[in-house]
Order: structure tokens, then sequence, then C-alpha cells
């Protein structure tokens, strides 16, 4: 009898630890640990911030990490497969409706020189948060959405490094 109890706590042990390294393999799998490097994404992410993302397609607003340019960048998806991106007055337009940017700074905003039109199949338009100083889809175009690593799910606290 104690001989089976012995086995019992040895085999619950086993799957336990199985289960485990499972569930962490996935979770390092899924998440996507990253670090916002510049001041593209202020006033909502400063530089240094640390986020955790998760494989998935972008919707309007999320923000994203996006692989372009030979780096990693963190923006936000304006616009997705299928969307009309153009500008009137210091104003983004999707679809002719004025995106409402509660997140970015006041001013003035200059996109005379920026990409404008359809957003292709399977790729999406981002953009930083802080408008004047961001390299984004208005440079560089749509991102193919082979090239979106995650959309952002948890923003960690300001102490959080890595």
């Amino acid at each position: 009898m104690v001989e089976e109890k012995k086995h019992g706590g040895w085999f619950l042990k086993t799957v336990i630890a199985v289960e485990f390294l499972i569930v962490a393999a996935m979770l390092f799998h899924f998440v996507v640990p990253a670090r916002v490097e510049g001041s593209s994404m202020e006033p909502t992410l400063s530089s240094g911030r640390c986020l955790l993302a998760t494989v998935g397609v972008p919707k309007h607003g999320d923000i994203i990490l996006v692989e372009a340019d030979g780096q990693v960048l963190v923006k936000r998806c304006i616009g997705v497969s299928g969307d009309s991106i153009t500008y009137s007055d210091g104003s983004v337009l999707v679809n002719g409706e004025v995106v409402d940017e509660p997140y970015i700074t006041d001013g003035v905003h200059d996109y005379a020189d920026a990409w404008s039109g359809d957003v292709p199949e399977d790729a999406v338009f981002v953009m930083g948060d802080n408008r004047d100083n961001s390299l984004d889809s208005r440079i560089l175009g749509c991102i193919d959405l082979d090239d979106v690593i995650g959309v952002v799910r948890i923003v960690l606290p300001e102490w959080v490094k890595f």
C-alpha cells in the first residue's frame, strides 16, 4: 500500500511537470516580449516601456509590433485590408471618416508627403502616435500581415525592464 502512494505521487509530479513545460512552450511561442525604442509612440508609450504581444490579426486602433526597415517597430494600426487612407485638414480619414485619435498630441500634423491610397489585401497601414516623429506607413507604405509580429495585449509597469 505504501509503495502504491509513492508511485502515485511520482506519477502526479511528472504529469504536472510535463503540463507546465507544455504551457511554457506555448506561451513562449505565442507571447512576444518587446520594448519600445524611441519616441514614436509618445505620449501613449515612452521609450523603454516593456510590452507583451500575442500572435493575431490587428484591428483598427490596436498597438502592434511590425518588422519593417530591418527593425521591430511598435505602431498603431490605422487601416486594414480594403480601407482607403486619406488626409484632410491635419486629420487622418479611413474610408472617408475622420479617425477619432484621442491618443495623439494636439497640433497641426503635416501629411502633405504621406502615403495615401487603398490598403492592399493582407496588409495594414500603421502610424506612430507621435505623428511628427515616427517612421511608419506614411513613409514605408503598407505593412504585409506576414511582417506583423503580434498585437500588444499588455503594457507592463514602468519598473519592469527586459
